[in-house]
């Protein structure tokens, strides 16, 4: 069992020899996969994550959250340190979704019909 490091777990995901947990109010953390010992735990956003992708293969974490910003995180294979690669306020609406498409994040919000679509690499 993970411990429990803050609560609401949002998302739970494979890095390599690791696992992401990105919990609600706005925290990311990196256990090993093995010893369940938390690695890294930061901040990532100021209010509640609504929403996380990952890729795997290279490495990279999008999350967004009640604080309107994007941000990609890179997460190093062997170390497991995080470096922030982007930041952005997408818009002045509850964001509720991410997903990593070539060099864009498209972002949805609440009760609107636009997808954003923000250039990040």
């Amino acid at each position: 069992i993970v411990p429990a490091v803050s609560q609401a777990p949002v998302r739970v995901a494979s890095l390599g020899p690791r696992l992401l947990v990105a919990y609600g109010p706005g925290t990311l953390c990196l256990f090993d996969a093995v010893t369940y010992d938390c690695q890294v735990e930061l901040t990532a956003h100021a209010r509640w994550v609504t929403a996380v992708d990952v890729r795997e293969d290279l490495g990279f974490v999008a999350t967004v959250g009640e604080d309107t910003v994007l941000n990609v995180w890179q997460v190093d294979a062997s170390s497991g340190r995080i470096g922030l690669q982007h930041t952005s306020v997408v818009t002045d609406k509850l964001l509720t979704g991410a997903a990593m498409l070539g060099s864009e994040v498209m972002v949805t919000a609440y009760d609107s019909g636009e997808l954003y679509r923000v250039g990040v690499f």
